[in-house]
């Protein structure tokens, strides 16, 4: 799984969810963690469901 700094990855939107689509999921931290919790990106196929 890939990390992405929450700036980094508003930044790089598009690039961040071809990665989640090519790769898996996505991590999201942020500078100060303890602040909050990591997000994970997952891209799902909604035709797939």
């Amino acid at each position: 799984m890939r990390s992405w700094q929450l700036q980094d990855a508003k930044a790089r939107l598009s690039e961040v969810i071809k990665s989640a689509m090519q790769e898996g999921p996505q991590q999201v931290t942020t500078r100060n963690s303890k602040d909050f919790d990591d997000a994970a990106l997952e891209v799902i196929n909604p035709w797939t469901l």
